[in-house]
């Protein structure tokens, strides 16, 4: 066997199983640029309704575990505040999403007690949400083409338990 037919062989057994199909007709480059024109249309939509978002109850505990677990970091683990939580298992959830929005909102300069410093979690809190929407509109997509993307990503949108 030569060594060109060995790496043949060795690209077919690691090729990937899914098929992605490049997009052959008119019909489906108009769902494709639908679907990412609906993607746009959503994260402008969501970033503008979370700013009109009130403070909801869980907002008070996750400001304070934010400015802890922002601590822990800059102190390089030096302040362990952040594994004392008096109330709720906030700890146990992972802490990207605070540590972000802490960091941000130090950065910026804003103060717990800020409209801006909730601005800036609601806005983020959108953007995570957007790409769990344009995920699900691209797994979608995967399954039964860029129509069932358009469809799933405008499903999920309007969906208010999501």
């Amino acid at each position: 066997m030569t060594t060109a037919t060995a790496k043949v062989q060795a690209e077919k057994q690691y090729s990937s199983k899914l098929v992605f199909r490049p997009v052959t007709s008119e019909k489906e480059y108009l769902w494709q640029r639908l679907f990412w024109g609906s993607s746009g249309a959503v994260l402008l939509l969501t970033l503008f309704l979370s700013l009109g978002s009130g403070m909801n109850g869980d907002d008070f505990f996750q400001n304070h575990y934010s400015d802890k677990i922002l601590s822990f970091y800059s102190s390089m683990g030096q302040d362990t505040s952040c594994f004392n939580v008096d109330r709720g298992v906030i700890k146990i959830y992972g802490g990207l999403f605070e540590l972000t929005a802490a960091s941000i909102n130090q950065t910026l300069g804003y103060e717990n007690t800020d409209w801006n410093y909730h601005h800036v979690r609601h806005l983020l809190n959108a953007l995570f949400g957007v790409v769990a929407m344009i995920f699900t509109g691209l797994f979608a997509k995967q399954l039964g083409g860029w129509r069932a993307g358009c469809l799933a990503i405008w499903f999920i949108f309007l969906s208010p338990r999501f």
